[in-house]
This record gives structure tokens, sequence and C-alpha cells, in this order.
């Protein structure tokens, strides 16, 4: 089955001080943030941030995605930060940002075209009262429309800074991440993935792709469809799923694609390194195998 992709002709991509986004039409795709997003009222400034992407939206218009949600303040859309990594004699945590040992910023803009745009994040230790950049990523995020599906392609290329190795430790949780609108939760949603999957098997399970789709109001539902490169670290990647109770059965989905869950991944300078993930977003539901072809397409 081949998934013949659209002109860019409604594609476009807006930038402002705030953001940089993808257009179809005048609906928005996606933003990605460029500022930085202050912390929760009353809260740490620490758990402000920038790098991340909210809102994902639907074809119709739905938010699918959730920042700063109050069981995980540091939770932000679409995201990928490592949660353990060796720096010299540190291990660091970029990714509950409120201990306050490191965080991923936002630096410049790189390259903007007609359906997709390139920023460079910075990866920064803030310990012994100073920062320090360690990793820069260079994101490319691109937007297609096919048969009424966004198909957003999300590609990192890391490159170390510096002369110490970037010694991502294995743990559980870490890499690209995916907090889900605040009305998903277990009783709800439809998951799926590569392997035939659900919500109480998928956690710490392999997988080609996940798939989520719930209601997003007025009868109506939509889903996102995730895929991980064949060509990724440790591929297929093993996933993190909060499983079934988690957070009291409340505003509990929450994908991560996670290439250090088992082994540690060690980045060395002067090699680049890459991560490259499809998302395909669309209104209704799909089955098994509309999602193996997409992945198929992929593959490719």
């Amino acid at each position: 089955m081949s998934f013949g992709f659209s002109a860019f002709a409604q594609i476009s991509v807006r930038e402002t001080d705030e953001n940089i986004s993808l257009y179809n039409g005048e609906k928005v795709i996606l933003s990605y943030q460029k500022a930085v997003y202050p912390a929760p009222a009353g809260r740490s400034e620490l758990y402000q941030r920038s790098g991340f992407v909210h809102p994902l939206n639907s074809p119709a218009g739905a938010t699918l995605t959730r920042i700063q949600p109050p069981d995980h303040y540091h939770h932000y859309g679409i995201w990928n930060p490592w949660t353990r990594v060796l720096v010299e004699a540190d291990t660091v945590d970029f990714w509950n940002i409120a201990d306050g040992q490191g965080t991923v910023r936002y630096q410049n803009t790189k390259k903007i075209k007609k359906n997709s745009f390139t920023v460079l994040q910075e990866h920064v230790v803030l310990l012994h009262d100073s920062e320090k950049v360690v990793l820069n990523e260079e994101i490319t995020i691109s937007a297609k429309k096919d048969d009424g599906k966004y198909v957003i392609d999300h590609n990192s290329v890391y490159r170390v800074q510096g002369e110490i190795p970037f010694h991502i430790l294995a743990y559980r949780y870490q890499g690209f991440g995916f907090r889900a609108r605040k009305s998903w939760n277990e009783e709800n949603i439809r998951m799926l993935t590569s392997e035939g999957l659900d919500l109480d098997s998928a956690n710490f399970s392999r997988g080609n792709w996940i798939l989520v789709e719930g209601p997003v109001g007025n009868n109506q539902s939509a889903g996102i469809l995730f895929m991980g490169h064949k060509q990724n670290y440790n591929a297929p990647q093993l996933f993190r799923v909060w499983p079934r109770g988690s957070n009291e059965g409340q505003e509990n989905i929450f994908i991560n694609f996670n290439p250090a869950q088992d082994v540690d991944w060690v980045m060395e300078p002067g090699v680049k390194y890459q991560l490259n993930y499809r998302i395909v977003v669309y209104d209704g539901r799909i089955e098994q195998k509309v999602a193996e072809d997409l992945w198929m397409e992929y593959a490719k």
C-alpha cells in the first residue's frame, strides 16, 4: 500500500519571538517553543524551560498535547531530555529539571523552509554554580499532508561539546516523550503497538510504532501514531508507558521511546549521532494494518 504525499502548498512556517509554528492553511499543526515558558505560579523557577512542542493539534483542531500537568510540572508536550548522564564525575538529570542539575533550552533558529524548520537546542549542566553546554542538538521538524492526516518528521542530530563523552546511563524513562491531553485516561483511550500490545502490556516492550487514540469532545476522537526509525540507536526501541493505575488512573497517558532503557549509550566527541521519529496525527481511529502500512512506508 502506497501513501502518496500531497504538495506543500497548504503547509507553511511562521516564526515569532515566542515560537515557530507549522500551519495547514490557517490551522496550527504544531508549535515549537523558543521563548522560556515560565514555571507554574507558586512553583520553583527551575520548572521553566524552552525547546518543546506544544500544542500538537489534530487535523480537526483538537489539541493532543499537555504541558506542566500538576502531577509532573516538568512534562512538556513532546520533549526529549536525558535522565541519567555521566558527565566527567557528575551524574546529571536533564529530565527532572526541578532538581537543578541540568536543563535543555532553545539556542537559535538555523533554517526555515516552506514546510520545515531547524533549531539548535543546548543540553546544559547547572552544577557547581555555573552553566556548561555539554551537548548540542539540531532538531528538524517538517510536516506533510496525506489523506487527511498530518505526517510529521522529528529528526535530531547530536554533537558532544568539549572533549568529554556524553555517557547516557540506562534508565527506565528518557529520550523522546509525549504527554497526552488532560481528558485522556486509561478508561477512554485505545493504545496499540506494532507487536499487538495494549495499555496493559506495552510498558517496557519493544516496537516499531505505538498509537494512542481518545475522545476530543463532540463525540469525536483523534489519535497519534508514533514511529521510531529502524536506524535509531537500539532499534526497535523500548517503550516506557505508564501502566494502568498510574496517577490514580486519571490523566495518565504518557509514552516514551527510550533508546537507553536497557543499555547505556555513549556519545563521543567529534561524532554525529541521530534519532529520527515520525508522528502521524489523524481524526477518528485507524486499524492495525493501516498503522503497519504507514510504518512500512517510513521504513523505506
